[in-house]
């Protein structure tokens, strides 16, 4: 009995503990109103670039989610390119450095809410700025694909702040304002802060608490 109190009392501080650890939507554009505007991503060079500047909290990056409409225009389905790039290009400027890719989602044409997957895990550091970038994998005019947008813009919601909105027709060479919010969601989990060893302590100290209860009620 008294084993499995003890059980019991560390699995109640390791769940204490994990609170931090549930996946959360950090910053969404979804759902959205309509899809009545949108960048055209018609070959690789055309680029559309989102900026998110995380809270103080570092988060492992889950997924991300963009509304697309891919067109065939007779041909194979294009593929949508999605990568994190850095901070260092300058002010509301992608940098140059990928920091994750992504998974090729299944592909549907016409209008989906398609979902991007890290290739290999990511942490979003607390209070850095980081770039969602699009493209196509198709050469100009094979086939299209457009990232929707909702007009008016959709009020982004999350714990993190859209900061930036820029596209590039040729390849970053040059980098132009965009007024077109595009509808997606990025989605993390939070990494559970290591405890102090105060804060170990006092959680020791409860399941030693627990402990004593169950051996008076079981006296």
């Amino acid at each position: 009995m008294r084993m499995k109190t003890m059980r019991l009392a560390l699995a109640a501080a390791a769940m204490m503990l994990a609170t931090a650890g549930r996946g959360d939507m950090i910053l969404s554009t979804l759902p959205q109103t309509n899809d009545s505007v949108s960048s055209a991503l018609l070959g690789p060079l055309r680029i559309k670039a989102l900026a998110f500047t995380m809270p103080d909290q570092d988060y492992t990056l889950d997924s991300v989610v963009l509304r697309l409409r891919l067109d065939t225009f007779g041909r194979p389905l294009t593929t949508p390119i999605l990568q994190l790039l850095d901070d260092s290009g300058g002010p509301d400027v992608p940098g140059s450095t990928v920091l994750a890719t992504f998974s090729t989602p299944t592909l549907v044409g016409g209008i989906n809410d398609f979902t991007f997957t890290p290739t290999s895990p990511f942490t979003l550091s607390a209070g850095r700025r980081y770039w969602l970038a699009l493209s196509s994998a198709a050469d100009f005019n094979t086939s299209g694909l457009d990232w929707l947008a909702s007009n008016p813009p959709v009020t982004p919601t999350g714990v993190a702040t859209l900061s930036g909105n820029r596209f590039t027709p040729d390849g970053g060479t040059t980098w132009n304002a965009s007024a077109v919010v595009n509808s997606f969601t990025i989605n993390a989990t939070a990494v559970a802060a290591v405890p102090e060893p105060a804060s170990l302590a006092m959680l020791g100290l409860g399941a030693l608490g627990a402990l004593g209860l169950a051996r008076r009620r079981t006296a």
